[in-house]
């Protein structure tokens, strides 16, 4: 075990593991920035399906309302009033005449429905988001580990003692090999 460990600290081995840390250290940094660019451009679109479904309701709210007066004076009215809340008026004149604007679902539906399509339209634009910048989190830990690995292969270099920088290079070496192990769970982004 000790034969082990003292190869292990090793100048070449040292340098090895070095470049090995560093380049996994940038491409984590990379791939964060990546993942972060992804979670950014999939929140505004969602953002953006958010703005378009408000101007949906408000223009839904502003029918809605010139409707009700259009319900109690017979007067002008929406597209939507006249082909759904119209027949629903004249078909429970008789039955239910208590009969209100808003219990004519099928109106309703046309009127709010589009704001609703849009609106529900943004989870997957919200959850890619999310999904992206959790990457992106996982990421960024990862480069601070894999730092924390590279600064100890630093250190081993001015050690008197070979024993000693052979168990910090040991411990570098597996930070670095559980830090590749979550590395590859987690999708590349290439250009």
């Amino acid at each position: 075990m000790s034969y082990i460990l003292r190869k292990f600290s090793e100048e070449l081995i040292v340098v090895l593991l070095i470049g090995l840390v560093s380049t996994t250290t940038a491409w984590t940094a990379i791939q964060a920035s990546f993942h972060n660019n992804a979670s950014s451009a999939a929140y505004g679109d969602y953002q953006l399906i958010i703005a378009d479904a408000n101007n949906l309701w408000i223009t839904a709210e502003v029918k809605y309302r010139a409707d009700l007066l259009t319900w109690d004076t017979d007067l002008g009215g929406s597209y939507e009033y006249s082909v759904y809340a119209v027949p629903c008026k004249e078909r429970n004149q008789v039955i239910r005449p208590e009969t209100q604007l808003p219990d004519c679902i099928a109106y309703m539906d046309a009127v709010y429905g589009p704001y609703n399509e849009m609106y529900n339209s943004g989870d997957e634009p919200l959850a890619l988001s999310e999904l992206e910048g959790s990457y992106s989190n996982r990421l960024q830990v990862l480069t601070g580990i894999f730092a924390v690995a590279l600064f100890a292969l630093g250190v081993t270099s001015p050690m008197k003692s070979r024993k000693n920088a052979s168990y910090l290079v040991a411990f570098a070496a597996v930070l670095w090999a559980v830090g590749i192990g979550l590395m590859v769970t987690i999708p590349v982004i290439l250009l």
